[in-house]
């Protein structure tokens, strides 16, 4: 993401002589687009409604959350749980900073996907 934002802040500066705060400005949102739409969006689509369960019940923790507390979340068994776990480790969507233990790994993706809950929620 860092290479990407100058990549487009020096983009948005073009011949200048100097970058300036519009340009860094102007840089970072093009960048924060197409993190959203490259990444974040595609992630989304490719996940599964479980996978998508197991992320919300993620969601009320403010950084890592106990797989035990997910399971109870999702209203399911640990080793149903764990399947969803095992499957978005692999797809590098969380990590597992301890036994016991995930979080979102990709930056954005905790609030990507409560806005799009919420949207659906809304009916959009």
């Amino acid at each position: 993401m860092i290479q990407l934002v100058g990549y487009r802040v020096w983009e948005e500066a073009n011949d200048s002589d100097a970058v300036t705060l519009r340009h860094a400005e102007r840089g970072i949102a093009q960048a924060l687009q197409e993190m959203d739409e490259r990444i974040l969006t595609a992630t989304y689509r490719e996940l599964s409604p479980g996978d998508v369960r197991y992320l919300a019940a993620i969601l009320p923790d403010a950084r890592e959350s106990r797989t035990s507390d997910i399971a109870k979340r999702m209203g399911a068994t640990s080793g149903y749980a764990s399947k969803y776990k095992t499957r978005l480790l692999a797809q590098g969507v969380v990590n597992e900073p301890a036994r016991g233990w995930v979080a979102f790994e990709i930056p954005g993706l905790r609030e990507h996907l409560q806005h799009r809950l919420d949207e659906k929620e809304r009916g959009h």
